[in-house]
């Protein structure tokens, strides 16, 4: 078929017109706020302002926790108080290893009855 006769046969399609989106100079992400976003979207692009809206935790966030916390006992760097067994006082210390190893060191300083003063 020519083309003369294929102009008669289909009729011709409308033309889409695309509708072109402003030209935003400066993108904005805020946190999403039910009562908020809509309002603060609508006035930010009234002055050329593109709003996005992001959540702070993602469902990504949630699935692919890969790293884990140690337990308290290995933890470094903490503050620790040890109540005397005899007596009604206590000893207040500050480690930065783990909090297991500097336990095991006043167990064994009570045991041994050492008289280096950092024990109860």
């Amino acid at each position: 078929m020519d083309e003369a006769h294929r102009r008669h046969i289909t009729p011709p399609r409308p033309q889409r017109t695309t509708r072109q989106a402003p030209d935003f100079s400066l993108y904005v992400s805020l946190p999403y706020h039910p009562s908020l976003s809509k309002p603060l979207k609508k006035i930010l692009g009234q002055h050329d302002i593109k709003v996005t809206h992001s959540s702070s935790t993602t469902l990504r966030d949630l699935l692919t926790k890969t790293k884990t916390t140690p337990p308290p006992h290995l933890t470094p760097n903490t503050i620790y108080e040890i109540s005397c067994l005899d007596c009604p006082s206590t000893y207040d210390g500050q480690t930065y290893r783990p909090l297991i190893d500097r336990m095991k060191e006043h167990e064994r300083c009570y045991r041994l009855k050492n008289a280096y003063g950092d024990t109860l």
